[in-house]
């Protein structure tokens, strides 16, 4: 969302606001008001645009767009703590997973991938040696011909 603010030369709205106008103002500051609360509604839009209705439902009484901003980054540190702790379980189901006896290898390669896609979705850093060095410590035993092949020449 920073980009699109950025893009349509709001993000310095949303991020400081704008100065009221007094009494006492002059024409320019009136203009500048003015120019300042269009952007501030133009904000407003794209980021109700951009939220799903569960923020919306949250947002939708905010009377400015920095005031918006400041709800979704809330909600948002929320959504980071439950990430970490989400991603610590997933960290934990991956250090378990084993190769099944009546599993097939294609299955099983999809599983780890899935599960690491998943992780890395949350944020994670896996490389494909990490992957890779993985499937080979969690085969079967059946397996270990191939592995210490593959190990011997090297090509992981």
């Amino acid at each position: 969302m920073k980009e699109i603010m950025g893009y349509q030369e709001v993000a310095e709205i949303v991020e400081e606001g704008y100065p009221l106008i007094t009494e006492g103002s002059i024409e320019a500051q009136k203009l500048l008001y003015i120019e300042n609360k269009k952007k501030d509604y133009k904000a407003i839009v794209l980021i109700h645009q951009c939220v799903d209705d569960a923020h919306f439902e949250k947002i939708v009484g905010a009377a400015t767009s920095q005031e918006t901003w400041k709800i979704l980054e809330k909600c948002n540190e929320v959504a980071e703590q439950l990430k970490k702790v989400k991603l610590q379980t997933m960290r934990r189901q991956y250090e378990l997973m084993q190769m099944e006896n009546n599993e097939k290898i294609v299955d099983f390669f999809n599983r780890i991938i899935t599960h690491t896609n998943a992780m890395k979705n949350y944020g994670e850093k896996i490389s494909n040696q990490t992957i890779v060095e993985k499937i080979l410590r969690t085969l079967n035993p059946k397996f270990d011909h191939i592995v210490v092949a593959i190990e011997e020449s090297k090509k992981l």
